[in-house]
């Protein structure tokens, strides 16, 4: 099934609780504007079609619907995670660093709550 023209599917996304419950519980709506998504996540595919729209396109569009994180996942050539965040009154991400495996991920996002996140990237291939 193909995604309809300007309509995006990131790999990952966090939303407040109303708009979550409203999704699940109403079907309403089935998709969810850009407006209402707080963090999208996107896991790279290095040489894929879809790696350009990841790194370029989506860190436009992403920042003009004024998503505040969005983050960069990539498994090859090793496990390493960056945090694109959104100026203060600006439609363009600040680059974090990226933290690859063996170093400590840390973030923090914005929800109905603030949520912390510390992990090493290298956790995400042990499965």
């Amino acid at each position: 099934m193909s995604t309809p023209a300007g309509i995006r599917k990131p790999d990952g996304f966090m939303v407040p609780t109303e708009v979550a419950r409203a999704s699940i519980v109403d079907c309403s709506p089935i998709t969810i504007p850009g407006r209402d998504v707080l963090m999208a996540v996107e896991v790279i595919s290095p040489g894929s079609g879809s790696e350009r729209t990841d790194r370029v396109r989506k860190v436009r569009e992403y920042a003009a619907l004024g998503i505040p994180q969005y983050w960069l996942v990539e498994y090859s050539p090793q496990p390493r995670v960056q945090v694109l965040t959104l100026a203060d009154g600006v439609d363009v991400y600040q680059a974090g660093p990226v933290v690859a495996a063996g170093a400590t991920f840390t973030a923090e996002a914005l929800a109905d709550k603030a949520i912390s996140v510390r992990f090493d990237p290298g956790t995400l291939t042990e499965f």
